[in-house]
Parts: C-alpha cells; sequence; structure tokens
C-alpha cells in the first residue's frame, strides 16, 4: 500500500489582484523525487510556500503527522564583506553558534561533497557551488524526511550544476528522504524523477515523466513556440 506523505486538494493561491494558481491536486508518496515543472511566473515557488504554511492558501495541505521537513529556497544572497561562516551560518538555525562550532559536520559534508574546511570560510568567499552546499546542509542538519528544494543550482555554474543534482539524488535515495524539487531542465526531469507535477496558473499535468510529457502537453506548459528537448520523440 502507498505510503502518501503528502496530500493537497483543490488548493488556490491568490492575491487581491492576482489568481496565482487555481484548484491544483496532487499527491507526494514516500521515498518518491518528485519534479515541479513550469516556466517563471507560473506559481511554482509560491506553491511551495504554501507546502510550507508561509503563504495564505484556500483548499487543502496534508502532510503525515510529525513529518520533519527541509527546505532551500531559490537564492540566498550573502555579502562577501558579512563576517560569518559556514559553521556559524549553521549554528543560527539551532539558535547557539557556539555549539555549532563545535559540532563535527564531517559526515553531512560527504554527503554533500564539501571539505569541511569550508565551513570555517566566510560565505562571501566561497563559491556558488560552495555556498549552495552548505544551504544544503542547513536543509539536512536535522534530518529532515522531506526536503524541498526550489531551483537548487540556480546561481551556480554549469560544471557544478551536474555535480548538485548527483548528489541531491544519491544521498536522497541513500537516506530513503522524499525530494520535492523545482527545475526548469527536462533533462533534469527524465533522469532523476519518479514524479512531475507541471503547473503554469494551474495542474497542466501529473505523472510518470516519460508518460505525461508529450509534446501536446509542454505546448500547453509552455506555449507552440518553444523548443524542447525530448528524448523519447527523437
Amino acid at each position: 500500500m502507498a505510503d502518501t506523505i503528502l496530500s493537497v486538494k483543490h488548493l488556490t493561491l491568490a492575491t487581491d489582484n492576482e489568481t496565482l494558481l487555481e484548484d491544483v491536486s496532487f499527491d507526494v508518496q514516500k521515498g518518491e523525487t518528485t519534479i515541479f515543472l513550469g516556466p517563471n511566473g507560473a506559481g511554482k515557488t509560491t506553491l511551495f510556500r504554501a507546502l510550507l504554511g508561509i503563504h495564505p492558501y484556500k483548499g487543502v495541505v496534508r502532510w503525515k503527522t510529525g513529518i520533519r521537513i527541509g527546505y532551500v529556497p531559490q537564492r540566498f544572497e550573502f555579502d562577501k564583506y558579512v563576517p560569518v561562516n559556514g559553521a556559524e551560518l549553521l549554528g543560527l538555525k539551532n539558535n547557539n553558534i557556539l555549539i555549532s562550532k563545535k559540532r563535527d559536520y564531517s559526515e553531512l559534508c560527504k554527503l554533500v561533497r564539501l571539505d569541511p574546511k569550508k565551513l570555517k570560510t566566510p560565505i562571501g568567499l566561497l563559491s556558488a557551488g560552495e555556498r549552495q552546499r552548505i544551504l544544503i546542509l542547513w536543509a539536512i542538519q536535522d534530518h529532515p524526511e522531506v526536503l524541498l528544494f526550489d531551483e537548487p543550482t540556480s546561481g551556480v555554474d554549469m560544471g557544478a550544476e551536474e555535480s548538485i543534482y548527483e548528489l541531491l539524488h544519491g544521498f536522497v535515495h541513500k537516506q530513503n528522504i522524499t525530494l520535492l524539487m523545482i527545475s526548469h531542465d527536462l533533462n533534469v526531469v527524465y533522469r532523476y524523477a519518479d514524479n512531475v507535477i507541471c503547473i503554469n496558473k494551474e495542474l497542466v499535468c501529473h505523472g510518470e515523466p516519460q508518460k505525461v510529457l508529450s509534446v501536446e502537453s509542454l505546448e500547453k506548459l509552455y506555449g507552440e513556440r518553444e523548443i524542447f528537448y525530448h528524448p523519447h520523440k527523437q
């Protein structure tokens, strides 16, 4: 029997002047990787904020009771002159920087392929890829059962992008973590997703990528003028 970890029913998000998402329903099963796909402005980030309870909505968002959730936002800008290193940043989550300085993060660093010595470097002096790995550490240090990632490679150079997707895929499956991720990359969807949820102000398609990502659904999602890479249609 499927173990549903998240159930969303008839979710509608709106401001005073605009409907951001309308009547979206889907379920997520434990251990799955679900990728949310859609153009800019489609409502994906707002949907994540609703799932986390930080954006008002109508409808039902029901997480499995007692579930532990980790979240990495799309962008987190660091001023290179701010004198905060990685270990101190991680300590802010626990409201105790002194304890965090003494904590051994070496095993967690292995999961995200980060040299533990980088945690002593001021955040602003790290590369975009190193900063993203520290944000992933922030999300996983409390051993969550679910991880939400909004564009995990945003601002990361192409050389580091593939590495981040690989490490996400690796430790998610090793730790039996449920992953919800926003991405614009169809190659990432086909390679890593168990399910894809296509959104453009409404639910366009939902299911296994190979079954639901037809030319027709992609045209509805992005517009017929877009050109797509579709490995199963070549």
